[in-house]
């Protein structure tokens, strides 16, 4: 594991692959975290591919989920790309994919 971030609600954010690992400590004390490369992003994945706002997990009640924010390459759930807007539920053991991580 390259590195590993405790959500509230108990999801655990890992990143498993990529090329260098960002920082995972910020962005999980509120109910919506934005990833992307953007100055904005709560975290931040420095990458060509990766769009100024990529994804957004959201997490309500200890139920939580990811959705694509209209990226330009798109965003894989379990090797499967998610539709733009689509919510995606998160669950153990899933892998998310943005960019080359």
């Amino acid at each position: 594991m390259s590195g590993m971030t405790q959500l509230s609600g108990g999801l655990q954010l890992v990143m498993a692959d990529g090329p260098v690992t960002p920082d995972l400590s910020a962005g999980f004390d509120r109910a919506e975290t934005t990833i992307g490369r953007g100055d904005a992003a709560d975290i931040q994945l420095d990458h060509q591919w990766v769009s100024r706002v990529h994804a957004v997990i959201r997490g309500e009640e200890g139920n939580w989920h990811i959705e694509d924010a209209n990226s330009t390459t798109g965003t894989r759930v379990d090797s499967m790309r998610i539709e733009q807007g689509e919510q995606m539920p998160m669950h153990d053991g899933m892998v998310i994919e943005i960019g080359p991580w």
